[in-house]
C-alpha cells in the first residue's frame, strides 16, 4: 500500500514535471518568437530613425539643440521641424505650405551675392534707418525753410506796408510841394511884374542921373584942366624952392675907415657882420656921393675909383681887398662905398631843418638846429616855422637817418621812435623838393657860415 502510494506520488511528480517542462518549452518558444518579432521591430525602428536623423548627425550640436527644442515643446523631431518650417514659411512667404527647399528658392534671388538673408535684412534695416534719418533731417530742414519763408513773407509784408505808407507820405508831400510851387510861381510872376516895373523906374532914373553926371563930369574936366594949368604954372614958379628926397641909387652903403699901412691893397670899411655883410661881397669906391649918379643919357653908373671885395668880417667893420683900381686915382680914408643890391635894412627869413654839427664833433644831430638858429638870429635873420612865400633861404643839415624797421611785436616806444625818424626824413625830402621847385636858395651848414661871415 505504501509502495503504491509512493508510486502514485512519483507519477504525479513526473506528470507535474512533464507538464512544467512542456510549459517551459512552450514559454521558451513563445519568448523566442516574441524576441524575434521585437528584434525585427527594433530593426525597422532603427531604420526609420536613421531616415529621420543618422547616428553621425545625432552628435551634431545643431541636431542636439533641435532635439532639445522638440522635447521642450513636447513634439517629435519631425513635428517640431514641420511646425518650424510652416512658421518660417508663414513669416517668409506668407503661407504655411512651403518646404525648406521652396523657401530657399524664394529667398535666394533676394539675398544677392552674400546669400545671407539676415545680413541682407540688416543692410536693409540700416538703409531704412539712414533713409529715415535723412527724411527726418529733410523734414526738419523743410520746417526751418517754411519758418524762414514765413519770416520772409512777414518781412516782405511789413516792407510792402512801409513802402505803401512811405509812398502815401511821399505822394502827399509831392502834392503839398506842388501846391507850394504853384503858389510860388504865382508869387514869382507877381514879383517879376513888380521888379520889371521897378527896373523900368530905376533905368529911367539912372538915365537921368547919367545925363546929370555926364554934365557934371564935363564941368569937372574943365575945372581939372584949369587946375592942372595952374599947378604947372606954380610948379615952374617954385621949382627952385622944392626939397627932393635923395635918389635910391645915390644912397651910400658905407665909407673907408682906414688903409692898411703894410699892404696897400687892403682897406677897412665901417660895415661888418651886424650889418649883414658877407664874405666875397663887392663894393665900388667913390670920392663922394655925387659920383653915384647914373649918366643922364645912357643910364649907366660911372665906375668908381676902385672895386673892393670883402675878405674878413668883424662885428662892426670888415677888411676888403682892392681888386681893381684906376690908374690916376687911389682909395683914400673917408671915401664912400656902394653896392646897388646891398641893403642892410632887409631882414632875411630862414627855414632850418635837418641834423647839424656846429661843434664839429663828427656827429650831426637835431639838437644842433638850436645853435644854427641862434647864429642866424644874432646875425639879424628871422626864423620861419614853415616854407612860406617870404622865406629867403632854406638851411638843410644832414638828412636824418632812418634805423632798420622794428620786427613784429617790438615794444611800442621802439615802433614810435622808428616812425618819428621815418617821418622826419620824409619831411626833409619834402622841404628840399619844394625849395628846389620854388627856386629858393638851399644852403648847407658851410654855405650858411659863409653867408653870415662866421
Amino acid at each position: 500500500m505504501a509502495r503504491t502510494g509512493t508510486s502514485v506520488g512519483m507519477a504525479i511528480t513526473v506528470s507535474i514535471c512533464s507538464i512544467a517542462a512542456v510549459g517551459f518549452l512552450v514559454s521558451t518558444i513563445v519568448f523566442y518568437g516574441q524576441a524575434d518579432a521585437a528584434r525585427k521591430q527594433l530593426d525597422q525602428y532603427t531604420k526609420d530613425t536613421q531616415e529621420i536623423v543618422r547616428d553621425s548627425e545625432r552628435n551634431s550640436e545643431a541636431v542636439r539643440l533641435v532635439l532639445e527644442e522638440a522635447k521642450k515643446n513636447n513634439k517629435s523631431l519631425m513635428g517640431y521641424v514641420q511646425d518650424a518650417t510652416a512658421s518660417l514659411g508663414e513669416k517668409v512667404s506668407g503661407g504655411r505650405g512651403d518646404t525648406l527647399a521652396s523657401l530657399v528658392a524664394k529667398v535666394a534671388p533676394r539675398t544677392g551675392e552674400s546669400g545671407n538673408l539676415l545680413a541682407m535684412l540688416s543692410e536693409r534695416d540700416k538703409q531704412l534707418a539712414d533713409a529715415t534719418k535723412r527724411a527726418e533731417q529733410a523734414d526738419a530742414a523743410r520746417v526751418i525753410a517754411q519758418g524762414k519763408q514765413q519770416d520772409e513773407a512777414e518781412r516782405f509784408s511789413k516792407s510792402e506796408e512801409t513802402r505803401r505808407v512811405s509812398a502815401d507820405g511821399l505822394k502827399a508831400s509831392v502834392e503839398e510841394y506842388k501846391t507850394k510851387v504853384d503858389g510860388a510861381r504865382t508869387d514869382l510872376d507877381s514879383a517879376r511884374k513888380t521888379v520889371l516895373g521897378q527896373v523900368t523906374r530905376v533905368r529911367e532914373e539912372a538915365d537921368r542921373e547919367k545925363v546929370q553926371l555926364n554934365n557934371e563930369l564935363a564941368t569937372v574936366r574943365e575945372e581939372l584942366l584949369v587946375a592942372q594949368t595952374k599947378i604947372r604954372e606954380l610948379s615952374k614958379a617954385r621949382s627952385t624952392d622944392a626939397i627932393r628926397p635923395q635918389d635910391e641909387y645915390a644912397l651910400v652903403d658905407g665909407e673907408v675907415l682906414d688903409l692898411d699901412p703894410v699892404n696897400a691893397r687892403l682897406i677897412t670899411i665901417n660895415r661888418g657882420r651886424k650889418d649883414k655883410l658877407v664874405l666875397g661881397m663887392n663894393f665900388e669906391v667913390y670920392a663922394d656921393a655925387q659920383g653915384l649918379r647914373p649918366n643922364a643919357r645912357t643910364g649907366e653908373y660911372a665906375a668908381g675909383k676902385a672895386t673892393v671885395e670883402v675878405i674878413r668880417l668883424d662885428d662892426s667893420s670888415a677888411t676888403a681887398r682892392i681888386v681893381r683900381q684906376g690908374r690916376t686915382t687911389s682909395v683914400a680914408k673917408g671915401d664912400v662905398i656902394a653896392n646897388p643890391v646891398y641893403d642892410p635894412a632887409k631882414i632875411y627869413a630862414f627855414l632850418v631843418f635837418g641834423d647839424f654839427d656846429p661843434t664839429r664833433s663828427g656827429n650831426p644831430s637835431p639838437a644842433g638846429q638850436n645853435e644854427i638858429r641862434t647864429l642866424i638870429e644874432n646875425w639879424g635873420g628871422r626864423m620861419s616855422p614853415t616854407l612860406a612865400g617870404d622865406v629867403d633861404f632854406v638851411v638843410l643839415g644832414a638828412r636824418p637817418l632812418i634805423p632798420p624797421a622794428p620786427p613784429t611785436g617790438a615794444p611800442s616806444n621802439v615802433v614810435e621812435s622808428w616812425t618819428l625818424a621815418k617821418r622826419t626824413a620824409e619831411e626833409y625830402d619834402r622841404l628840399l623838393g619844394q625849395a628846389q621847385a620854388a627856386s629858393i636858395p638851399v644852403l648847407n651848414e658851410n654855405r650858411l657860415y659863409t653867408l653870415i661871415g662866421r
